[in-house]
């Protein structure tokens, strides 16, 4: 999406739950498959789909699906009055709005788990709106897993997204974290304002797919709006890439953060995008 747009708040559209959408799948265990092509996973007019049994979208239009949402309490679906009530073209997004907490996420829940080895990409239209009190607003794409064998065992993540730092420098980062380390790599994706919209994109490749990666190996490529800014890869690549050796998750979620108590955050996230490797669970 271009750097534009989205600026006004406009009006909640709330969350709904009226029971419609399509029928669970039959047998006793639902059957997921999981698309190798780029799929829309939510762009909250009605359209994305990771179910494919029946052929029809989970996304509800105007609405946070909860077939394929897992929203905090500060979630909600906004209607952008931009283009006007004269236009049959309705634009919604996901916004988390934090004013005491600081902390707001919806969690993609279909699938809940993925694996290093089949997860492919996780993309988003995203912007970034916080007052001018409000120390440390972020919004941000993350991929978390934790790591049980590196007492504490505490969380090994990945960020992508858009930041104002104390010094009031608006700008895009990706980092990856290791808790149970206290390591933090991250690099400065280029500048960026409040209330502009980019698409960022973290892809994860592994070894299989790149002949560059030994097969114990993952590549995190971070990109913005289309361009490749980055690649890393992490020092836990072996740990990470076998699901016997990784504890919760991995998760894939959108979430806003900053200080709490010192003022407004709001994220705001679109045309929400999730490849995968093919799997039917």
């Amino acid at each position: 999406m271009a750097a534009a747009g989205g600026v006004v708040l406009g009006r909640g559209c709330g969350t709904r739950n009226d029971g419609g959408g399509p029928p669970e799948p039959p047998g006793p265990e639902p059957v997921v498959e999981l698309t190798s092509s780029p799929a829309l996973y939510d762009d909250f007019e009605g359209n994305g789909n990771l179910q494919t049994f029946d052929g029809r979208n989970l996304a509800v239009a105007g609405a946070i699906s909860p077939k394929i949402w897992g929203p905090s309490s500060g979630a909600r679906v906004v209607e952008s009055p931009a283009l006007g009530p004269e236009s049959p073209m309705a634009r919604h997004y996901l916004e988390l709005s934090s004013a005491v907490s600081g902390y707001e996420s919806a969690w993609l829940i279909n699938p809940m788990i993925t694996t290093f080895a089949e997860f492919r990409s996780l993309s988003a239209d995203v912007c970034l709106a916080a007052d001018p009190a409000t120390i440390s607003p972020y919004a941000f794409l993350n991929f978390h897993t934790t790591i049980p064998e590196q007492p504490p065992g505490k969380s090994w993540l990945v960020n992508l997204g858009l930041i104002r730092d104390p010094s009031g420098r608006v700008f895009i980062i990706g980092e990856y974290r290791n808790i149970n380390l206290g390591t933090i790599v991250a690099d400065d994706l280029g500048p960026a304002l409040l209330e502009e919209w980019h698409n960022l994109r973290l892809d994860v490749i592994i070894g299989r797919d790149d002949p560059d990666l030994s097969l114990t190996e993952i590549r995190l490529d971070y990109y913005v709006d289309g361009a490749l800014r980055a690649s890393r890869v992490p020092e836990d690549s072996a740990i990470l890439i076998d699901p016997q050796r990784t504890g919760l998750g991995p998760h894939r979620s959108l979430i806003v953060t900053g200080q709490k108590g010192t003022g407004l955050i709001i994220g705001r996230f679109d045309n929400v995008r999730a490849v995968y490797g093919d799997r039917i669970s």
